[in-house]
């Protein structure tokens, strides 16, 4: 609900607590154009000082709202009130809240002030509370989404109060928001976009009057959440919050714990997300999101370049076919590492012709599997014996050389 939708001028607002968040609400209240009125058990000289200031600040008459600040009686609900805004630590059992009670009024905290306050397109939040380790989750959330290039800042339980973060003239993108269990008691309306609840250890029960009351104004974090609950795998309390929340439909569960995630807490080995166990299962994993640890994935390979091919050694002469009247069996050929000598009768000529010695085999050679040698054998010289086909009407020979080309 933003203020846009709601009217606060001409308001009677109680304001219970005179500390930080009670002087930030009654100042936007009264901005607003509500009259307010601050009540607070404490008469101290910094009671007074801080009382004089307040009201100074809308004592002109051209300020929209008024403020009275009353000391010293904290337990008398003042008339006529039509809304009652607690700070922090206020017990709900105390006397003010009774009588408002009594008088069929509202009592909500500065949270869910600011929450009512936002404007149209306000930035979403991420709330964040637990027992213990949320002031240090959440200032480590602000520095994340820093990092990543958007307006944010740390507030809620820490920093500055969250009604004036929220009234700021530049607009934030997001907000990381710590929650405590007394601000979350008077937070009914709360629909956050994602939130977590650390862990769970009894805690206040002095404040909440038992363990089962401080754990469910705990997993108030958790209602309406319209993306993410997440949860510690290793603290069951904090599941079983998650799976009483009502949230938006397709708001994911996500367990986080400190060993290797494992589905269904993070992917599954088939890269499909489980959304846990408020919400149906979403297939797809979101790009901004990691890849499982446990998936088959095949890397990526990269085909070799081919190398060119050889040079084609350069054509020759085909010699003449001899005319034989004999179906004699053709020289034959050894490719293996002894080289068979040359015919020593040429086709043409009579003259023999000197042997042609064997050059030595250089070590980068390839053997070929082509020539017919055999593995880890020389390559045969391209000038290999060239054999004749045998006459028209002959059977070639099973150990006849191959016919050149």
């Amino acid at each position: 609900m933003g203020s846009h939708q709601v009217t606060w001028q001409d308001q009677h607002i109680t304001v219970a607590g005179l500390g930080v968040s009670g002087i930030s609400a009654a100042r936007a209240l009264a901005g607003l154009g509500a009259h307010v009125t601050v009540v607070d058990g404490g008469e101290s000289e910094q009671h007074t000082a801080r009382a004089a200031q307040l009201a100074a600040a809308f004592d002109a008459p051209d300020t929209p709202g008024t403020v009275t600040v009353r000391l010293g009686d904290a337990d008398t609900l003042p008339e006529p009130t039509n809304l009652v805004v607690t700070s922090p630590g206020w017990k709900p059992d105390s006397p003010l809240f009774a009588a408002a009670a009594e008088a069929g009024v509202e009592v909500v905290g500065d949270v869910e002030i600011a929450w009512r306050l936002r404007p149209e397109g306000a930035a979403d939040w991420l709330c964040v509370t637990g027992t213990n380790g949320k002031t240090t989750t959440t200032r480590m959330l602000a520095a994340i989404l820093t990092a990543a290039g958007l307006r944010t800042e740390a507030v809620g339980n820490i920093g500055t109060p969250l009604i004036d973060v929220v009234l700021a003239e530049e607009p934030y993108d997001v907000l990381a928001v710590e929650l405590s269990s007394y601000q979350l008691h008077w937070t009914p309306s709360l629909r956050g976009h994602s939130a977590a609840v650390l862990n769970l250890a009894p805690d206040h029960l002095d404040w909440h009057g038992s363990m089962e009351a401080y754990a469910a104004d705990k997993g108030r974090i958790y209602e309406g959440n319209r993306v993410a609950c997440v949860y510690n795998t290793a603290d069951p309390a904090t599941e079983a919050l998650v799976r009483a929340a009502d949230v938006e439909e397709g708001c994911r569960a996500v367990g986080f714990t400190l060993g290797a995630p494992a589905p269904p807490n993070w992917a599954s080995s088939k890269g499909s997300w489980s959304t846990g166990p408020s919400s149906p299962t979403v297939t797809g994993r979101p790009r901004s999101w990691p890849r499982s640890p446990t998936s088959t994935r095949r890397p990526r390979t990269t085909s070799p370049t081919p190398s060119p091919p050889p040079p084609s050694p350069a054509p020759t002469a085909s010699k003449p076919v001899p005319s034989a009247t004999a179906c004699a069996p053709s020289p034959r050929t050894r490719t293996g590492s002894r080289r068979s000598p040359r015919s020593t009768a040429s086709p043409t000529s009579t003259t023999p012709r000197p042997p042609t010695p064997t050059p030595p085999k250089p070590p980068w050679a390839p053997t070929s599997e082509s020539s017919g040698s055999p593995a880890g054998s020389p390559r045969a010289p391209s000038s290999t014996t060239w054999s004749p086909p045998p006459p028209a009407g002959c059977a070639a020979s099973s150990s006849s050389a191959r016919t050149a080309p």
